[in-house]
């Protein structure tokens, strides 16, 4: 028997797997699996450091990643230019450590000739403390990659000491882990997987919904976590019914054939305007 708990803003939706009554509850977050970390002591810096991500393991490795603003360009004067860094800890965030970018010579080479460059990383997981990913999209002319619209990933398998680079060919990802330890990126009817940050395979997917589902029937996963097999469970948000409706159902899909397909299982109320948290799925067995 798999227990489902499924977190939409402030509130949990928690049942076993095949009941129709869901327990709603004020949410919590999940420090039974996750410590707490102390946002208090994530790393300063004098030209001012704004925090974009800071996630921890349950083994307690935690990464942060920020930026600092720096000087625009002249030809390029009215475009934003950041400089990101990225901090590790191995003690749930007591101590943190900054990583360098190196030992990747057809990517760092590049980042150190053309410092300062515009650069804001906008997606993190850590699939596990040996396999952390940061993702990026090209939206105009970065000194790295040109004028190209294109999303690239960059990977550790040694907890940021050294990085490499996977140049997807994809744009508008969202970058994900997927509950055994692999990198996941979602986009509109397919992901890509990984266990590795290098290699990525790719998965097309249906979703199989009712005859008469009134919902409208969107094709993006936003939350996706395989439990053993091919058995996958994933979140999808149905987008607004009406023009005036701010908030977006949310279903409950599954599969059982590796992601090729997806059938749904409930709906759920979705997000309303001013909410501070975003979807979470948790499955386990009991």
């Amino acid at each position: 028997m798999r227990q489902i708990c499924v977190g939409i803003g402030q509130h949990s939706y928690r049942a076993s797997e095949g009941e129709s009554h869901w327990e709603k509850t004020a949410r919590e977050m999940s420090w039974r699996r996750t410590p707490i970390l102390d946002l208090s002591r994530v790393p300063s810096s004098k030209e001012g450091m704004l925090w974009d991500f800071v996630s921890v393991h349950p083994s307690g490795f935690a990464v942060a990643v920020g930026y600092v603003r720096v000087p625009c360009a002249e030809d390029v004067p009215f475009f934003p230019r950041y400089l990101s860094s990225v901090f590790v800890s191995h003690d749930c965030g007591e101590t943190w450590v900054k990583r360098v970018f190196k030992k990747n010579p057809s990517l760092w080479n590049k980042r150190e000739a053309s410092i300062p460059f515009p650069e804001r990383f906008c997606r993190l997981a850590i699939a596990n403390p040996n396999l952390i990913a940061l993702v990026w999209s090209v939206e105009y002319d970065d000194v790295w990659f040109g004028y190209w619209d294109e999303s690239h990933v960059i990977y550790s398998h040694d907890q940021g000491e050294s990085w490499g680079l996977s140049s997807l060919g994809e744009n508008g990802v969202t970058l994900k882990q997927d509950g055994q330890g692999r990198l996941l990126l979602m986009n509109d009817g397919y992901f890509l997987r990984s266990s590795n940050g290098r290699k990525w395979s790719k998965r097309k997917f249906r979703v199989q919904w009712p005859e008469d589902y009134p919902h409208p029937r969107m094709n993006s996963l936003s939350e996706v976590t395989f439990v053993e097999g091919n058995i996958g469970y994933a979140l999808i948000e149905h987008g607004h019914t009406h023009m005036d409706d701010y908030t977006s159902d949310v279903g409950l899909l599954k599969s059982t054939d590796d992601g090729r397909s997806w059938n749904l299982l409930h709906v759920f109320p979705g997000l309303t305007a001013g909410e501070m948290y975003g979807l979470s799925l948790e499955v386990e067995s009991r």
